[in-house]
């Protein structure tokens, strides 16, 4: 199980490194390394290294349709009954989001972000189906035997502390994270060097 667990890890620091690059070039690099540091505190040969994976996939998955859309654009010859291949790639996501559900609750996460790379994609064409792949990402969290358990096992974190104490969802803090709260500072810098790129680009 151990060399399984560092099998996904590996998948998804590899995932994650094509999700930086695509996002932010040699630069966005460096998240990968960052990542590694502050997440091997909290790996451990159980599923929610799955989620992590999944989140990683769905991150990269999207971030190269963001792409596939800006290069898209409104070329008249492109026919709006056809999908685009950011709307297929978007819909690549949902067995990613369904299996990572019947492994651990966490993929709540990835289906969140795939729902907001969704609305950004109908913001910026007005076609239903993306809202549509959307709401499916919910519905894929439900594929599983507990049906709507996912949902209802996030609604019940948000008051179980008060009754026992589950670690991995405590805030971070300085002393138990000194890692975390060294890299958001320059995790930050990054992120506004990266938009402020992204923008003089688009000039």
């Amino acid at each position: 199980m151990q060399v399984l667990a560092w099998l996904v890890f590996g998948l998804a620091l590899a995932a994650l490194g094509a999700a930086a690059t695509r996002a932010g070039g040699a630069r966005g690099g460096w998240l990968v390394p960052a990542a590694a540091l502050l997440l091997l505190h909290r790996l451990s040969p159980r599923p929610h290294v799955a989620a992590w994976a999944a989140l990683a996939f769905l991150l990269a998955l999207c971030l190269r349709a963001d792409d596939e859309d800006r290069h898209l654009g409104r070329r008249p010859e492109v026919s709006p009954r056809r999908l685009a291949p950011g709307t297929w790639l978007r819909a690549a996501c949902l067995p990613v989001v369904a299996l990572a559900g019947n492994l651990h609750s966490g993929a709540i996460f990835a289906a969140g972000v795939l729902g907001l790379f969704c609305l950004q994609a109908f913001w910026r064409s007005r076609r239903a189906v993306d809202l549509a792949i959307g709401a499916l990402a919910l519905a894929a969290l439900c594929a599983n035997p507990g049906g709507l358990f996912l949902l209802r096992s996030m609604a019940w974190h948000l008051t179980i502390q008060q009754v026992v104490v589950i670690g991995e969802h405590l805030p971070p803090t300085v002393s138990g994270e000194p890692a975390f709260f060294a890299l958001l500072p320059a995790a930050l810098w990054l992120a506004w060097r990266v938009r402020r790129g992204s923008r003089h680009g688009s000039r």
